[in-house]
C-alpha cells in the first residue's frame, strides 16, 4: 500500500479483474451490470461476474485504462481497518474464517487464487469483510506454483485465526481444496 493512501481504498491495477465474454453478465446488483457490459465488450481479461456478484470485495466505483477505484469502506471518522488490526468478538472467528474460506473457494472454482491473502487485504467494517488487493491473482491452470500459493493464502488466514484460539491446518485445507480442483469436484 502506497504512503498516505487509505487502506479502505482498493484499487485494481491493470484489467485483470473486468469481464471478457460475449455474452452480458447479470449480477443481480444494477450498479455493476452496465460496467460489466461495457468492459466486456472492451475484450478485457477477467475472472468473471463471480468476483462482482458473489465474491465480498468492494464494488468498482470508477475505472481508467490502468485501475480501478474501488467503493470506499468506512464513514467520515475513519476507513475499515485491516482485519489484521481489528480485534474480533469470540463469535465473529469462525463465521469470519468460514466467510474467507468460501471466497477462496469461489475463486478456485474460477481459476483463480489471490496469492497474496492474508489478515492484511481483509477490511473488516460494521461486521463485514471485504477482500482487496488483486492484481498477483493466478490462474491455477498455468502457474506451476498454484498449489503453493493456494497454501499459502490459507495457512495466512489459518495463523490470523489461530490468535483467537481457532486451530484449523492450512495445509492440509490446502490440499484438500486442491485435490477436489483438480478432480473437478468444486
Amino acid at each position: 500500500m502506497s504512503p498516505g493512501r487509505p487502506e479502505a481504498f482498493s484499487t485494481v491495477v491493470g484489467t485483470r479483474f473486468i469481464a471478457s465474454t460475449t455474452k452480458p453478465y447479470r449480477t443481480g446488483r444494477p450498479e455493476l451490470d452496465g460496467f460489466l457490459h461495457e468492459e466486456q465488450g472492451r475484450g478485457r481479461d477477467a475472472c468473471g461476474p463471480f468476483v462482482w456478484s458473489e465474491a465480498d470485495i468492494p464494488r468498482p466505483m470508477a475505472r481508467s485504462d490502468s485501475a480501478i477505484l474501488m467503493e470506499y469502506l468506512g464513514d467520515r471518522r475513519g476507513p475499515a481497518l485491516a482485519l489484521q488490526n481489528v480485534e474480533l468478538s469470540h463469535n465473529e472467528v469462525y463465521p469470519i474464517f468460514e466467510q474467507l474460506m468460501r471466497n477462496v473457494e469461489l475463486w478456485l472454482t474460477n481459476n483463480y487464487i489471490h496469492a497474496d491473502l492474508s489478515a492484511y487485504n481483509v477490511l473488516y467494517w460494521q461486521g463485514q469483510i471485504s477482500i482487496i488487493d488483486f492484481p498477483q491473482a493466478i490462474d491455477p491452470r498455468f502457474n506451476p506454483n498454484a498449489l503453493d500459493l493456494l497454501t499459502r493464502d490459507i495457512e495466512n488466514i489459518c495463523h490470523y485465526i489461530a490468535r483467537y484460539g481457532l486451530e484449523r491446518d492450512g495445509y492440509r485445507i490446502a490440499r484438500r481444496l486442491w485435490q477436489r480442483f483438480k478432480n473437478a469436484e468444486l
